[in-house]
């Protein structure tokens, strides 16, 4: 006898839920219908303060859709996959049974132990080979992925310092992000304390938690400088004349807050 198609979809179903959402809000549900698998978003899981459109929420279901084909595939299951202009939000039906491919078979491994790492990053550039199989794993599966020059990074590392601070004095946005971050959750969704860092990265493109004080930024307005190339210079702020000491931490010498990575 061979193996349940019933059987087969939940279980893609259930493999969705490793997929990474945003404040990991798990904003879908799965229906079984016969041998199809439909996923539908779930509105009352949407943050509407942080995202009143809607993108994020489709976004987080385009990850668990990704899992749950990962599933299949580990499974040893053919698959198509329909995109309604409505809701459902994807239709996936399987259609035959096959040996499973080993390589399916790690992917689905992979994605079990994948997890976000909000450690600080390193200095090691990436190699050109690693960023093009990376881009060509992306328009595989219909993105682009856009390598960001280092002028790109520093205005957007300036975007999200004024965007940070404007969600940090917004009291609704604070509230919603709250309902999600810290704490614990018996439904497992929501970030808890564990996986929250005591302390920001220094990282170039701030991160940000609910639990972090406000970072120092250029005033409105202006335009963060450069980071500087010399460690015996001082970065000052059109707005101050001063930035806030942020040592550098392999050479000790000041930089700019918005540019938060070694001047070297």
């Amino acid at each position: 006898m061979g193996p349940s198609v019933t059987d087969a979809l939940a279980a893609a179903a259930d493999a969705a839920r490793l997929a990474p959402s945003v404040h990991n809000t798990q904003p879908w549900r799965w229906v079984v219908r016969g041998d199809t698998l439909e996923l539908y978003a779930v509105p009352q899981r949407q943050l509407q303060e942080q995202d009143p459109d809607g993108r994020l929420m489709i976004l987080s279901c385009g990850a668990a859709l990704h899992h749950a084909l990962v599933g299949l595939a580990a499974e040893g299951w053919e698959h198509r996959v329909e995109r309604p202009a409505g809701e459902p939000l994807a239709v996936v039906h399987a259609e035959r049974h096959a040996p499973a491919d080993p390589h399916a078979m790690q992917r689905m491994q992979l994605l079990r132990v994948r997890h976000t790492d909000r450690r600080v990053v390193s200095d090691e550039p990436v190699p050109p080979d690693v960023r093009d199989a990376l881009a060509e794993a992306a328009r595989h599966g219909g993105a682009r992925l856009h390598v960001l020059n280092r002028d790109q990074v520093l205005q957007l590392a300036v975007m999200i310092e004024h965007s940070g601070e404007a969600q940090r004095h917004d009291e609704r946005m604070r509230a919603e992000t709250d309902e999600w971050v810290g704490g614990d959750r018996p439904e497992g969704t929501g970030l808890p304390d564990a996986v929250i860092p005591a302390e920001l990265p220094l990282t170039t493109v701030a991160e940000r938690t609910s639990a972090s004080p406000a970072p120092s930024r250029p005033a409105p307005g202006t335009t963060a400088p450069p980071p500087t190339r010399s460690c015996t210079a001082t970065a000052t702020s059109p707005a101050t004349g001063s930035w806030p000491a942020r040592p550098c931490r392999t050479c000790g010498c000041p930089r700019p807050s918005t540019a938060r990575r070694c001047c070297r």
